[in-house]
């Protein structure tokens, strides 16, 4: 942990599905491809001045797909499972002196570094929360369709959080 390193306890306030999709129209072969997507269209951060906190909520999209081919344009899935999650997390607020140590001064602004490095967490932990719930809302659809209990893959939260920053800046330009 670096010296301007943030380690307080977010907490998961709020998790809607707001939309889900699940189609598994075969069997699956042992030899099936997996594609999954997972991403992240629409966040806001701000702060809760009646509760203290500092709160982030965020749309959260997966995607799954399974069979041959699985995530190619002319594949045939066996099984498409996408869901579209609203994940609140939340943090308490910070003083507006914590966090903005002296070898932070310069030209950038420390409340401004500070607050991207929560929002950046929160995010982190809004996509593992919402990995978490679609993964067992797939294992229970999946148990009553003609495949084999599914699970979402693992996934490698700090390289996923990169790369949805990497594609939306893409985008911003």
């Amino acid at each position: 942990m670096g010296d301007t390193d943030i380690t307080l306890a977010i907490r998961i306030d709020d998790i809607t599905l707001l939309e889900q999709a699940f189609k598994a129209v075969k069997p699956m072969s042992q030899a099936s491809g997996i594609a999954m997507s997972i991403d992240n269209p629409e966040s806001v951060f701000d702060f809760d001045a009646e509760n203290k906190r500092t709160v982030l909520r965020a749309v959260v999209t997966i995607r799954l797909e399974a069979g041959e081919n699985a995530g190619k344009p002319d594949s045939d899935p066996a099984l498409v499972f996408g869901t579209t999650l609203g994940v609140v997390t939340s943090v308490a607020a910070m003083e507006s002196t914590a966090g903005a140590a002296r070898h932070m001064a310069g030209g950038d602004d420390p409340e401004a570094r500070r607050d991207d490095k929560m929002s950046r967490s929160l995010l982190l932990e809004a996509i593992k929360a919402a990995h978490g719930f679609a993964s067992a809302k797939l294992a229970e659809l999946s148990s009553l369709s003609p495949t084999p209990k599914i699970l979402l893959p693992a996934i490698d939260a700090d390289t996923l959080l990169i790369d949805l920053e990497r594609r939306q800046s893409v985008g911003k330009n």
